[in-house]
């Protein structure tokens, strides 16, 4: 899934750089300029979640506090909510994700 995500995205136009886990994710986003962030919730390894992700990417000194971040889920968005503080610039969406959705939320998010 990944792959084609990434696919997509810079299929309309984006850079794109990918992770496989939470950690790589985290490292990626400090040690670079990053417009936005997409993450699955559920991340494979012992690395971390995507939330745990999302919560050391707010936390960090190295990593923009309004760095958009769009998350999306297997499981029940309303379930998910609960886990997410209000943030303006996190968005939630749920599998089967709508690409064009994704793309137009990200534009809407980095303003390209």
């Amino acid at each position: 899934l990944r792959e084609l995500f990434c696919c997509y995205l810079e299929h309309e136009g984006f850079r794109v750089c990918s992770a496989g886990n939470g950690g790589q994710a985290v490292a990626q986003i400090e040690a670079n300029m990053i417009d936005a962030v997409v993450s699955d919730v559920m991340m494979p390894g012992s690395q971390g979640s995507g939330l745990a992700a999302y919560s050391r990417l707010r936390a960090s000194p190295n990593v923009r506090p309004d760095l958009p971040i769009l998350f999306m889920t297997g499981l029940p968005v309303q379930e998910l909510s609960v886990y997410l503080p209000a943030d303006p610039r996190c968005r939630l969406f749920a599998k089967p994700v709508n690409l064009p959705a994704l793309r137009d939320a990200l534009r809407e998010l980095t303003g390209h």
